[in-house]
């Protein structure tokens, strides 16, 4: 039994664990990776697909890492991933 689940029961919580994972399909996918962009504050965020792979464009995380989480969304151009 996880850690978790121990606690969880010890404080008398609800202890139903559920995961997020799935196949990435047309069928679980609901947002539309054709190109498009979205933004947060003053970042981009780019949805696409190479072949029947779905990706997100992203600032890179070794800049993202040196941010301050409260300023981050409002620097005008982040370097981005690859």
């Amino acid at each position: 039994m996880s850690p978790v689940i121990k606690q969880s029961i010890s404080l008398g919580l609800p202890h139903t664990i559920r995961t997020m994972t799935q196949i990435a399909s047309p069928v679980a996918i609901q947002a539309d990776f054709d190109g498009r962009e979205l933004k947060m504050g003053q970042t981009t965020y780019k949805l696409f697909m190479q072949g029947d792979q779905y990706w997100v464009r992203t600032p890179h995380p070794k800049w993202e890492i040196d941010q301050d989480p409260l300023k981050i969304r409002k620097h005008p151009n982040p370097p981005m991933s690859e």
